[in-house]
């Protein structure tokens, strides 16, 4: 009786468990790529190192899920790992009874993943394109395609219906603002902020829709993501421009002006298009002049004497471009810009230290290399330090008595009467109250140039950035408009930090660093300006951080470096603590302490303003 029952208990939960005839079976054993460029890792998560990059369409077989991201199998057997929200999942459909085949008769059918227009596009469609019926909702189809994909398509384009392309789809398209991504692995966040989450990434070449802009970032959607990234590294376009006219503009607009690089290693080719020949490759941050433009292809100088093509998407207008005559010659005299900079023992960054240099020391030049001097020591040796961390002119400046710099001054404004008298003809008043002000806040070094070193091996660059972003938040909140000389990680040359002053009409510049010296046991925060236009702002700034900082006091002092000394706006120099001591430095390297160095120089600011 017991085997029985155990029987007939059996075939009960198997007929639980049977597929109703007409019923759609499913298997989800399959990913397909929604967007394009999508980057395939070594292992679950954005720190693993891309193999293989796939595009939209592409279908790979699930192996395994974890922690929102799916294994799939490669071509060659390989394994790799992709994020599961830039993939549709697709449910391998069995044909069941009742279905239609019906055709596509737009010239682009987009597929949505919804019924509307607001929903996210998963595929396209062709003319022609055969496609299996699922269901029909208000006027929408929902449909399975030949590869698989399910989503939904508008009824009027499917069978007989009109021909015409989705034309509100299209429409609705072109007035949108559109982006390129200028960088490959572009940081998206989930808020404008650089110590937001990163919820993805993109890569050079990738086109987004630009929704918001807010404080030097823009909220974009495309690739499947959607969230914000800085505007440093989308060139905008609008859809709505006129090819034509833009480039008779860009003609006689451009040709003879200078171009800033905008992306690491851009190929300059020998023709103005992706199939000329490489000659060579140009760097983020250098500035070229243009000779020609043809389309949206400039033709700049290079060092060597040689012309070339570049793409005008990867660069910016203006810049600084270096003369002919501007490498130092054998025999002329260095000036060191900081303190704890590095001599090496050849001409790059990794290379051995041979000495540490500091601000205000001077060198006689014996050669150069590329970006790199070879000076000569106090003890008869040589070494080689980088350009962009000495200055050619700084001797000169330095021995001049303050009436000699009043009557050059005088003397320079009289023969180059040029562009700045044009621009004093309409002059800016200066801001009145924070609200209306604008603040430059200049992150010390950055890319190639790390600063200083710590005890600890901290890096300079990292430090100002992480602390020029909390104080950027800060003075955004009273509605002043603040712009940061970098958001990230790259070389920004002096001359270009203090030009964003200019360009931009600011009211201040704040440039802020931490200091460095042979010994460790020096420590404490100073305040550096130029000229007596300076000084009230860095009085006021320095007594705010006073208010602030458990550190030793080290005063307000001259400084005679040149983003203050080129500045002609109210302009000082911070050195928030030596990162040389290695008390100091472990203090430094918390969060807690940027945030109220920042609390600090906001305090001093908005008192400057009162």
């Amino acid at each position: 009786m017991k085997l029985l029952i155990s029987i007939l208990t059996s075939v009960l939960i198997i007929s639980s468990f049977s597929i109703p005839v007409n019923t759609v079976l499913a298997n989800s054993d399959s990913a397909v790529i929604a967007s394009d460029h999508v980057n395939m890792r070594e292992g679950p998560g954005l720190a693993f190192a891309t193999i293989a990059t796939a595009n939209e369409g592409d279908t790979y077989e699930i192996l395994d899920k974890e922690y929102g991201w799916l294994k799939v199998r490669l071509s060659g057997g390989k394994e790799g790992w992709v994020a599961e929200w830039l993939t549709l999942q697709n449910e391998t459909v069995q044909d069941s009874a009742g279905s239609q085949t019906r055709k596509v008769t737009a010239d682009e059918l987009r597929v949505r993943s919804g019924p509307s227009t607001d929903e996210s596009i998963l595929s396209s469609l062709k003319n022609g394109d055969d496609v299996q019926v699922a269901s029909e909702e208000n006027g929408w189809v929902e449909i399975i395609t030949k590869e698989n994909i399910k989503g939904w398509v508008k009824a009027e384009y499917l069978s007989l219906a009109s021909a015409e392309s989705d034309l509100s789809e299209t429409d609705s398209s072109a007035n949108s603002n559109m982006g390129t991504i200028s960088v490959d692995r572009l940081n998206v966040r989930d808020d404008f902020s650089s110590n937001a989450a990163v919820i993805g990434s993109f890569n050079q070449g990738d086109t987004v829709i630009i929704i918001d802009e807010q404080y030097g970032w823009l909220h974009v959607e495309g690739n499947g993501l959607n969230g914000w990234v800085s505007s440093s590294y989308v060139q905008t376009n609008s859809t709505s421009a006129q090819p034509d006219q833009a480039d008779s503009i860009t003609d006689v607009t451009l040709k003879d002006s200078a171009v800033t690089i905008m992306v690491d290693a851009l190929t300059v080719r020998d023709e103005p298009n992706h199939a000329g020949s490489s000659l060579t490759t140009v760097n983020l941050g250098e500035s070229y002049s243009i000779e020609e433009v043809s389309g949206e292809w400039y033709k700049i100088s290079l060092s060597s004497g040689e012309s070339g093509w570049i793409a005008s998407w990867y660069t910016e207008p203006g810049g600084t471009v270096p003369s002919a005559d501007s490498s130092s010659e054998e025999g002329s005299q260095l000036t060191v810009l900081y303190n704890g900079s590095n001599v090496r023992s050849m001409p790059s960054v990794q290379s051995e230290v041979v000495a540490r240099v500091y601000s205000g020391e001077q060198f006689k030049a014996v050669a150069q290399n590329g970006e790199w001097h070879e000076i000569e020591l106090s003890d008869g040796t040589t070494g080689f330090i980088a350009d962009w961390i000495v200055s050619s002119d700084e001797a000169a400046a330095e021995n001049q008595t303050e009436e000699d710099v009043i009557e050059e001054k005088s003397q320079t404004e009289e023969e180059n009467v040029i562009e700045e008298e044009s621009q004093e003809e309409v002059p800016d008043q200066p801001a009145v109250s924070i609200e209306e002000a604008t603040i430059v806040i200049d992150a010390g070094h950055g890319g190639r140039d790390s600063g200083a070193v710590g005890a600890g091996g901290s890096y300079e660059k990292t430090l100002t950035l992480r602390t020029a972003e909390i104080l950027y938040h800060k003075l955004s909140s009273t509605g002043a408009t603040v712009i940061m000389t970098r958001q990230d990680d790259r070389y920004v040359d002096l001359h270009t930090r203090v030009a964003s002053s200019k360009l931009n009409g600011a009211d201040l510049f704040i440039s802020i660093h931490y200091d460095a010296i042979d010994d460790r046991s020096i420590k404490g925060f100073t305040t550096y300006y130029y000229g007596d236009m300076d000084q009230p702002l860095a009085e006021s700034v320095h007594s705010g951080l006073e208010d602030q900082l458990n550190l030793q006091d080290r005063g307000v002092q001259f400084g005679n470096y040149l983003v203050l000394r080129e500045n002609s706006i109210p302009a000082i120099l911070l050195e928030l603590g030596y990162i040389s001591n290695p008390t100091e430095e472990a203090v430094i390297n918390n969060d807690q302490f940027r945030e109220i160095a920042a609390t600090g120089v906001y305090n001093g600011v908005v008192d400057y303003f009162d």
